[in-house]
């Protein structure tokens, strides 16, 4: 149990209480957004900015990603965002449909620091809405873009117990993505007026998680070894299953959503072979106690 002082315009509002859960379990999450979804490249991020003709491919990569979670029988959280499910709600009502959990990724895939709290607010509750509306079922868990929460301090948590989820799953434990302070296992943030339940991803380098660039580019050697850990919790995207260089991207752009992609087609249908599990069975199992 560790305690922290929560400030907001340099006041002490009150103080944070980070409370490890039980660490076991292999999670699988899968962020549902569009190639072009990346933070690095802001005129995508908007659709007023997006190119109308701009190539979309999740009306066949989600297939595909289900076909496979399938075989494998395997179970994931899919971290949609709101912007998708308004515009492709026929692909949200298929994932659910399969048996896999249904979480918010926000509205639209912006930084969170690009928008004010009450914008932030607002935007997650329609997201939100949106997808409980499609599937006629309670949403538990919200990601933010690019683990932009970046810290448990941050103002933007309280925004969103208020709105109403039930556990996040945006902090990392490393720098710049995150923090050094946030903590890489299960745990429980508290304050005197809300509590919400954090599972982030692992960490798997002392720059890196286990998703993006890094996860791409491990060996199944490497995957096994992850493997033995207690609690290990990956995040892949469905513009990964493609083993081809996204060009259409500015060139900082490219930097992270390259490397790695020819190998991750082959390691990826290994990683199908194993077992997984979403987030929320994992808690309501009690896996994370």
């Amino acid at each position: 149990m560790r305690f922290f002082s929560y400030k907001r315009q340099n006041k002490i509002i009150t103080d944070i209480e980070i409370t490890p859960l039980t660490t076991e379990g292999h999670i699988l999450s899968i962020d549902v957004e569009e190639w072009y979804h990346n933070c690095h490249e802001r005129r995508y991020i908007y659709p007023q900015t997006r190119p109308k003709s701009i190539k979309e491919e999740l009306d066949w990569t989600i297939p595909f990603l289900l076909e496979k979670l399938e075989e494998g029988k395997i179970k994931a959280t899919f971290f949609i965002l709101g912007e998708i499910a308004e515009k492709k709600p026929y692909l949200v009502r298929e994932i659910f449909g399969a048996g896999h959990e249904i979480a918010c990724h926000g509205l639209l895939h912006y930084r969170l620091k690009w928008e004010n709290v009450d914008k932030f607010k607002k935007d997650i509750e329609k997201a939100k809405k949106i997808l409980e509306d499609i599937i006629g079922e309670k949403i538990y868990g919200f990601r933010a873009p690019e683990w932009s929460l970046r810290s448990f301090n941050s103002v933007y948590l309280e925004a969103i117990v208020q709105a109403g989820f039930y556990y996040d799953s945006s902090l990392v434990k490393v720098p710049l993505a995150g923090s050094i302070f946030n903590l890489s296992v299960p745990h429980t943030i508290s304050t005197l007026r809300w509590q919400i339940i954090e599972i982030p991803p692992s960490v798997i380098g002392p720059f890196s998680i286990a998703s993006g660039w890094k996860l791409r580019k491990l060996t199944l050697a490497e995957i096994l070894k992850l493997r033995k850990r207690n609690y290990l919790h990956i995040t892949i995207h469905p513009w990964e299953v493609i083993p081809r260089p996204i060009n259409d991207l500015s060139t900082i752009a490219q930097l992270f959503a390259n490397p790695g992609l020819e190998n991750f087609y082959y390691t990826k249908n290994f990683i199908f072979s194993l077992r997984w599990n979403t987030i929320l069975k994992s808690i309501s199992k009690g896996v994370l106690e």
